[in-house]
């Protein structure tokens, strides 16, 4: 008796941990479904960067998540844009870092890209790692693996997020971030405060109005890692989405920003404008198209 009462305790709680998990995944507030609505299409254009024999290509994550049984449930029944074109298998995103490796691609910093462009010695194909969001996925399951394979990386924060659901992903905490601001291998940038999102399908930082309240909200953001991490204000920024306002970015530059992030597929040369360099996101369809290039002689 007590041992079928105990085989109906652990279904019972198993069926609990399931739902709550599958609630993680899928969970949305108002404003995260409007942010996620149409994502997809705002990145699917074709590579154009193909004929370039030289250049840095900045590859940007979102999610790597493992594929159990429960992210192929999530994938089933949820068009969540994490779960599909935001997310890569941690065996995979293992596989393409072992990629890099064993090809000898030089994995660079964004500090050391910098310098690059400044004393224009771009002279072969180059790679630089970023994350946005910094979703709890990626702490546990990419960063062990850039730390072991000794690449540098950057990502960028949404400080006004932390610890908190987006698009149905939960960022990490500012404990796991101070852990990074330590790392050598690792540079923070900002993702805003709280502008990660859109509306009408539009991302917010598109609208001109929404000038005022950027520069609120990067204040806010300045204001909420200082009080988090002992370390210098990140000088780097990626703008949600991709997009960005020319006057937000002049405001940025004038606070002391040396770099702003879009998501348009291109690589950086040493004329490219640091107040829009462009990054491709990282799919199992466009890793294909980068692999191919990355190896082209």
């Amino acid at each position: 008796m007590r041992a079928k009462i105990f085989n109906c305790l652990l279904v019972f709680s198993s069926v609990i941990c399931l739902v709550v998990l599958l609630f993680s995944v899928l969970h949305y507030t108002k404003k995260e479904v409007s942010s996620s609505k149409g994502a997809e299409k705002l990145y699917d254009t074709p590579m154009n960067f193909s004929k370039e024999d030289t250049g840095i290509l900045i590859l940007c994550y979102h999610r790597v998540l493992n594929e159990n049984q429960l992210v192929k449930l999530g994938k089933t029944i949820s068009s969540n844009s994490q779960l599909h074109s935001f997310n890569v298998e941690a065996k995979k995103f293992k596989e393409e870092m072992n990629f890099l490796k064993k090809n000898q691609i030089p994995v660079i910093s964004i500090n050391e890209m910098l310098e690059r462009i400044k004393k224009n010695q771009i002279d072969k194909k180059y790679v630089v790692i970023t994350f946005d969001d910094i979703d709890i996925s990626i702490v546990q399951n990419a960063f062990p693996v850039l730390n072991e394979l000794n690449f540098p990386y950057t990502t960028f924060v949404i400080t006004g997020q932390t610890s908190q659901y987006l698009d149905g992903s939960q960022m990490a905490n500012w404990s796991d971030i101070e852990k990074l601001a330590f790392n050598p291998l690792v540079t923070i940038g900002l993702h805003t405060d709280d502008m990660h999102y859109q509306e009408k399908n539009k991302p917010i930082l598109s609208k001109k109005s929404s000038y005022k309240e950027f520069v609120k909200d990067y204040k806010a953001s300045i204001k909420h890692y200082s009080e988090h991490i002992a370390t210098q204000a990140p000088s780097l920024f990626a703008s949600p989405y991709g997009v960005l306002q020319d006057n937000m970015a002049d405001y940025l530059y004038q606070q002391g920003i040396q770099a702003i992030f879009s998501l348009e597929n291109g690589v950086v040369n040493s004329d490219s404008d640091l107040k829009r360099l462009p990054r491709v996101i990282v799919t199992d369809q466009s890793w294909k198209y980068l692999s191919t290039w990355l190896l082209r002689k």
